[in-house]
């Protein structure tokens, strides 16, 4: 039922004027309808706001145990297999790295640049594999044997990543010999010629950082 705004006589919803005074009721169903938005408009907030923070919530207990089941399976791995951990990982890697290799190597009939490159990682296939394992334990030791191993520690890291420089600058010169992209060849060019000193770059960086948790260490415990 709408009343009307200037007698306030009761009128039927569809009617356009009053019964009694004859005034327009149009405005008055405008007011009803803006008012009945504005509720929508206020219900639909609050129940936004409602499942936003749902979402976070369960984003967080997901995120939280994800990480405490990373946690375990980590603690079981290394339980399991012990120093053999690494390398059981890096066979498992190379055993995806194989089956890329033939991935590409399969495409290589529609895509030849894919075969190219699945012949690159073949003949390197083998360098690939010492650098997972580099990696690996390099990882298991520092996780273990923190206190003897962090001055090691950015050592490796140093050579692997420079390692893996010089690997991504051969890809990269295979992808522009092959698709004639000459930005690919410079950023090549410029990873060949500051090998050495990016990764004299990443080894200071990892002494300072070694540096620096030592010296946290030190003023937590005095």
């Amino acid at each position: 039922m709408v009343y009307c705004n200037k007698c306030g006589k009761k009128n039927e919803d569809n009617a356009r004027f009053c019964i009694k005074c004859g005034s327009s009721l149009k405005l008055e169903k405008n007011k009803k309808e803006e008012e009945l938005a504005e509720k929508i408009k206020k219900i639909g907030e609050k129940v936004g706001k409602k499942i936003e923070k749902t979402a976070e919530e369960v984003g967080k207990q997901v995120e939280k145990s994800v990480e405490q089941a990373g946690k375990g399976f980590g603690s079981w791995y290394y339980r399991t297999f012990g120093v053999f951990g690494p390398l059981v990982s890096s066979f498992l890697g190379l055993i995806i790295l194989r089956f890329i290799i033939e991935i590409l190597s399969l495409s290589s009939t529609e895509v030849t640049v894919l075969g190219v490159i699945s012949e690159f990682l073949y003949d390197y296939i083998l360098l690939f594999f010492i650098l997972m394992l580099l990696s690996s334990y390099n990882s298991y030791f520092y996780r273990h044997y923190k206190r003897q191993f962090r001055w090691f520690y950015p050592v490796f890291s140093a050579i692997g990543f420079g390692v893996f420089l010089w690997l991504a600058a051969k890809i990269l010169l295979i992808l522009d010999t092959s698709l004639d992209i000459p930005i690919l060849a410079s950023i090549a060019s410029f990873i060949e010629t500051y090998l050495v000193l990016i990764s004299i770059f990443v080894l200071l960086i990892g002494y300072i950082y070694q540096m620096f948790t030592v010296s946290m260490t030190k003023e937590r415990n005095r």
